[in-house]
Formats: C-alpha cells, structure tokens, sequence
C-alpha cells in the first residue's frame, strides 16, 4: 500500500494585541453603531469616549465636535468623520477624513491604516504615481461617488 501525505495549510493565528479604537463622537447613536460593527472585527476593541480608557488608545474615530473638544490626545492618529471629506487634506493628527455616512468597512479599514502611520486623502489624477503612495477607488471611466472615495495613503 502506498501511504499517502495530506498537506493541510495552516490558517494564520489572530492577531494577539487589538488595536484600540477611541469612538468620540457627538451622535450617541452612531457612536453605539460604530462600537457594535467595528467589535465584529478580529483586530479592534473599540471603545466608547469617557470610558477612562480613551488614554490607551491606539487610534481614535472623530467627528468635528469630538475633534474641537480635544477629546482626543494630540499624540494620538485620528479618523475624522466630517461632511467635508475630500475637500481638503488632513492635518495634524487627523489621518483621514471619510464622510460621515461612510461603511463600518471603510471606517475599520481606513482606522488600521491611520494606525499604521498612514495618511489617507482624495486622490486626484495629479496624485497618482506619488512615491509612498498607493491609489484605490474609482477607475477613470466611472463616476465618482461621494460616498466610496478615491484614496491615497502615504505613510508619515
């Protein structure tokens, strides 16, 4: 009898550390929507701003009240959500700007990348190419659409 060999391919173990998402934001509702979407992640433990544990955050998801009321450490990389997303580019600790409506998908994966060192913004066709920089969205025969932006990460 010839014996047989059975590979199996291993999966990756989870990641053992979380990243630590600070939620301050001026609707409660949506504060409590986001906390219940980005906990289904694997990677994020998010948490509600006045818990007491906002100071151990790794990266935090703002509005533009959170972000005026400096509920956030200025060390710390931050999400905005903002009606003005990709009208002009992030500064300071803010990373990136989505709008408001935008997808627990697009919020998570925008947090990891803000996490990361990443700066993400609109891209514009004069963008694309930049050294450090990556593009993803829209090809060139679609329209754009405010809700699913282009993007351009460059890391800090």
């Amino acid at each position: 009898m010839a014996s047989s060999a059975i590979q199996t391919i291993a999966r990756p173990e989870p990641a053992s550390t979380r990243l630590t998402v600070l939620i301050a934001l001026g609707d409660a509702a949506r504060a409590e929507q986001l906390v219940d979407a980005l906990a289904a992640s694997e990677d994020l433990l998010p948490i509600l701003a006045g818990s007491g544990m906002g100071q151990t955050a790794d990266v935090a998801l703002v509005d533009e009240a959170a972000s005026e009321s400096r509920a956030v450490s200025p060390a710390t990389p931050c999400v905005l959500l903002s009606r003005r997303a990709g009208h002009e580019r992030p500064g300071g600790n803010v990373f990136a700007m989505l709008p408001g409506s935008a997808d627990g998908l697009l919020i998570a994966a925008a947090l990891r990348l803000a996490a990361s060192g990443y700066r993400i913004s609109r891209a514009g066709p004069s963008d694309l190419g930049a050294h450090g920089e990556f593009h993803a969205g829209v090809s060139e025969d679609e329209t754009p659409d405010d809700n699913q932006p282009r993007v351009v990460a460059a890391r800090s």
